[in-house]
């Protein structure tokens, strides 16, 4: 298989860059972002082109606040109030530490002045990342793409409150990976979960209009968690308003996606919530 172009051309320089720098780094990052999202486009088997960008997001596992420290001393910082902003490879890098640092749980606490990092499910998302083996002995891993939404799942409900709404349309790029894939579709009429999703959604008529593909992308990805972090993202939810997030899953890129102000897109919000509370709780919001 080719080695993917943004692997290539993007990706490799900067970890290069950055084991060289500070190469206790090296094997502790994953991609993340949309430089993430690009890969896993592509390896979904659509080749049109998404919004593009050219910043790169990575996520550094570390154990100790000292521990990145060290690591960052050792990188070229941007000037800009982004505490975790660096420039590798003549590319803007946003490199987030995560794991044994977080305090509490899912938050990562900067200076005393700034709001902590949101790193919910970070770490169950490492676990169960991929490595992709680059040049010369370099690696990263990857998200996979529940794991991919269920950190869109989680900033969605937490930045739509100020505004942000950019996890949207990264959220529709998923639902839209899942509808088009064979083996999505196998699952949900061939195994247990997936009949059981069906069944849930055939039999309460007022579930019916669901989209089973989003019901399954957001059991899989809150499946991802620990069950104190299930709960926590299922209380995200609690004050995520579907309309909203019906007005900005729209994607122009998404070939047939549903335009703004269809029908269809207030159920496909709703099928995120009820795979959320499906997972986290074993039964359907009332």
């Amino acid at each position: 298989m080719p080695v993917d172009r943004t692997l290539r051309d993007v990706v490799e320089p900067v970890i290069a860059e950055l084991v060289a720098r500070a190469p206790h780094a090296a094997g502790r990052t994953v991609l993340v972002g949309a430089l993430c999202r690009d890969v896993l486009h592509r390896e979904a088997g659509h080749d049109f082109p998404l919004r593009s960008t050219s910043d790169l997001d990575l996520a550094l596992a570390v154990d100790r606040w000292d521990g990145f420290g060290e690591v960052a001393r050792m990188l070229p910082r941007l000037r800009t109030s982004a505490q975790v902003r660096f420039q590798l490879a003549g590319t803007r890098v946003d490199l987030i530490p995560f794991g044994d640092i977080e305090d509490p749980d899912g938050a990562v606490p900067l200076e005393a002045s700034a709001d902590p990092l949101d790193v919910l499910g970070f770490i169950d998302v490492w676990e169960t990342a991929r490595t992709l083996v680059l040049s010369d002995g370099l690696s990263v891993r990857i998200r996979t793409v529940a794991g991919y939404a269920m950190l869109k799942l989680a900033a969605w409900a937490t930045r739509s409150r100020v505004g942000e709404h950019k996890d949207a349309g990264d959220l529709a790029c998923a639902m839209y990976w899942y509808e088009h894939s064979a083996a999505i579709s196998d699952r949900l009429y061939g195994e247990v979960q997936g009949t059981q999703i069906l069944e849930h959604v055939w039999t309460r008529p007022e579930d019916a209009s669901l989209d089973e593909h989003a019901v399954m992308l957001a059991v899989d990805a809150t499946s991802l968690l620990s069950p104190a972090r299930r709960a926590a993202l299922a209380a995200r939810w609690v004050d995520v308003d579907d309309r909203l997030l019906a007005t900005y899953l729209t994607n122009r890129s998404l070939p047939g996606w549903s335009a703004p102000g269809q029908p269809g897109l207030i159920e496909q919000a709703r099928s995120l919530r009820v795979g959320i509370v499906l997972a986290a709780t074993g039964r359907a919001p009332s």
